[in-house]
């Protein structure tokens, strides 16, 4: 009798802390998600039921407002698109050919320039801003879309260059060699060699540059002052209307912005895992 319980006293310690990890983990993950069911729940509500209600679900659903969001916002998706592409193809170009020639080439100063470009690693984003924006002004870039790529494409290169190079380095010096014996130049060894063995760490670095660039809203309000030319974060700010706050279409219109990068993220979650670790800190 003692022993069973014993035995019972047992289980029920060693349940304790599973109970205790488990209800730390619906705590976060309902954390987690509670925004999301917020705003897909008001992107369907209609002023008087938002005022109504705002956290409940009510019908009917209002899916029109996703209409026009859309209308509102087709414009901004497009320039979305263009600026996000044309970044991530700079800065991947870019970022990959600095990082094979920090990896591969041996030149004066070499440890001591990217030892430099790190240090870039140390300074916050805010603490650019006034110098960024006096060099878009000079440049005569303001309310261009190059005053939002150019910016980022330099921005992003310190991050490339730091993951790229460690993964560059890692690549047998015995595979190169041999290239070499068979005539191959310089770039064709980055070409045909480097980049189709990084193809997963350049997809997650395009990934990370993707996030930062869709979600970028800080920057086009400084720099972007046409309605024609604002992004697509910078244009959601501004679906309020002049009497009163459409918040139903204004929560379609971060459900519409925010669905392209959760696709992509969910379908590429593995690839993304797999190219951070293949290009693990290792200076």
């Amino acid at each position: 009798m003692e022993v069973g319980i014993m035995k019972a006293s047992g289980l029920k310690k060693m349940k304790r802390p599973q109970i205790l990890t488990y209800a730390y983990f619906l705590i976060v993950v309902v954390l987690t998600y509670l925004p999301f069911y917020l705003m897909l729940g008001i992107s369907v509500k209609d002023v008087p039921q938002f005022l109504d209600n705002r956290f409940g679900i009510t019908f009917p659903f209002h899916w029109e407002n996703y209409y026009y969001a859309l209308l509102a916002l087709w414009r901004p998706l497009v320039i979305s698109v263009i600026v996000a592409a044309a970044t991530i193809c700079l800065t991947l170009t870019v970022g990959s050919l600095s990082a094979y020639a920090f990896a591969r080439f041996d030149f004066p100063g070499r440890k001591l320039l990217f030892y430099s470009i790190i240090m870039l690693m140390m300074i916050p984003g805010l603490l650019t801003l006034v110098p960024r924006y006096v060099i878009v002004v000079r440049v005569g870039l303001v309310n261009s879309l190059g005053a939002l790529i150019l910016p980022m494409v330099a921005g992003g290169q310190v991050v490339q260059i730091f993951i790229l190079r460690t993964f560059f380095r890692q690549v047998p010096d015995e595979l190169i060699d041999a290239c070499k014996i068979d005539g191959a130049s310089r770039f064709t060894i980055f070409s045909r060699i480097m980049l189709p063995l990084s193809v997963s760490i350049l997809a997650t670095l395009g990934m990370m540059q993707l996030l930062g660039v869709w979600n970028d809203f800080l920057w086009p309000l400084i720099v972007i002052n046409d309605a024609a030319k604002r992004p697509l974060a910078l244009a959601i700010r501004y679906l309020s209307g002049s009497f009163r706050t459409e918040w139903g279409m204004i929560m379609a219109g971060y459900v519409l912005g925010s669905a392209p990068t959760l696709l992509l993220f969910a379908v590429a979650t593995k690839p993304f895992i797999r190219g951070m670790t293949s290009g693990a800190i290792k200076v």
